[in-house]
């Protein structure tokens, strides 16, 4: 009789002492089963930590047993269970004519050089940084911008396997943030991935870009009449049109740009009339030359092979671009001017015809081309030629300052 008293009691103990824990998660990590230190509420952590949850202890109507070290024992629980590092009691309550303990804490994680996202980025054109009065718009993946624009650099957000401060929030911020400082206007979302169960951070890419100014219309005077505009505008345009005299070597010389102008030439297209080595070497004279006629000391830049890959989309080809997509992949990988060359045949001959676009306006701002019984001689015909064409840069750099 005695044994079955003690065993009814054991068994009203057990189902009368559990009081009511709630656990709250504001981070996705897993649990574990390391020491947690606990902080009273005259304590704080002297490391770097963030919040990621929080808990209470508190008695329902049938508890009468919670001490303070089942309080405290439930809050390291909890906070092994979201993956905390420790404990800060926030408020202790002592029994008031009951037997029961309880209290609220918040629990934390300390941060850690791996705790941050690994940011890896790709910058390959800079213009003055935008200042913090000026928002910066976000495109998400499935947004296009309607304006014409060029692609500064991209930055990867990536999970590190230890990384929790890295929300979609921040991940954004870290996006406008560098963004902002390398003179870009916008960011353009172009993969995105959320938080699952092998991973505890949202993870993405973005591309910073830079719209084109947009030209504007020259302004009539008030004292014009309409028709005396309209002479005038067609006098200017015919002239324009008919008569614009290239701009002198001093007009050239005084040119200079005030910042770095881009230049790409894309791989030759040959559609195996010639072989891939072939191709890749017709690609390199083009670039010699143009690296000739527009030097880096004149801020020039033209583009590496290595340049060029790294700007493209992920689901684009550098072999892939030719026609109207040489604009727009010039574009894509921040060019102010692309240049591209084609290897036909013409009868027994082999020919090329090389375009030069600007890749700001669209328009085809220069070309030639050639024919020839063999490639030695072809290559002899693009270091003729190809320097005129390249010189149109200077050209139209000169005619817009």
């Amino acid at each position: 009789m005695k044994k079955i008293f003690f065993v009814l009691c054991a068994l009203i103990l057990t189902n009368c002492a559990t009081p009511t824990v709630t656990i709250k998660r504001y981070r996705n990590l897993p649990s574990h089963s390391e020491t947690v230190h606990i902080y009273n509420q005259t304590e704080k952590p002297e490391q770097e930590y963030l919040v990621i949850g929080s808990t209470s202890f508190n008695k329902d109507e049938e508890t009468f047993a919670c001490s303070s070290y089942e309080m405290i024992s439930s809050f390291a629980d909890a906070c092994r269970y979201i993956g905390g590092d420790a404990v800060m009691i926030t408020e202790m309550l002592e029994p008031d004519g009951t037997t029961c303990f309880r209290g609220t804490a918040d629990i934390i994680k300390f941060i850690k050089e791996d705790s941050y996202a690994k940011i890896s980025k790709k910058i390959v054109k800079e213009y003055p940084p935008i200042p913090d009065s000026q928002a910066i718009t976000t495109y998400s993946k499935s947004e296009k911008p309607t304006q014409d624009y060029q692609v500064l650099g991209f930055m990867d957000f990536e999970d590190t396997g230890k990384t929790f401060i890295c929300d979609s929030t921040e991940m954004i911020e870290a996006f406008t943030k560098e963004c902002r400082q390398i003179g870009g206007e916008a960011v353009q979302i172009t993969d995105i991935k959320v938080p699952n169960e092998n991973s505890t951070c949202y993870q993405g890419s973005a591309n910073f870009i830079k719209f084109f100014e947009q030209p504007k219309a020259p302004a009539i005077t008030s004292s014009s009449s309409p028709t005396t505009a309209a002479s005038s505008s067609s006098k200017s345009e015919d002239k324009i049109e008919n008569n614009t005299p290239p701009a002198t070597p001093t007009q050239i010389k005084k040119a200079t740009p005030s910042h770095t102008i881009y230049v790409a030439v894309l791989e030759t297209v040959s559609h195996s009339v010639i072989k891939q080595n072939e191709n890749l070497y017709l690609t390199d004279v083009l670039r010699e030359v143009a690296r000739r006629v527009l030097p880096t000391k004149a801020n020039y830049l033209i583009m590496t092979r290595e340049n060029i890959l790294a700007m493209l989309p992920p689901d684009k080809s550098i072999e892939e671009c030719e026609g109207g997509c040489i604009v727009e992949t010039g574009r894509n990988i921040s060019a102010d001017y692309v240049a591209q060359a084609r290897i036909n045949t013409y009868g027994s001959k082999i020919t090329i015809g090389v375009e030069l676009y600007h890749t700001a306006t669209g328009n085809l701002i220069s070309s030639f081309n050639a024919k020839s019984d063999d490639l030695d001689n072809l290559e002899k015909e693009i270091r003729e030629k190809a320097p005129d064409m390249f010189s149109e840069i200077k050209v139209l750099e000169a005619t817009e300052k």
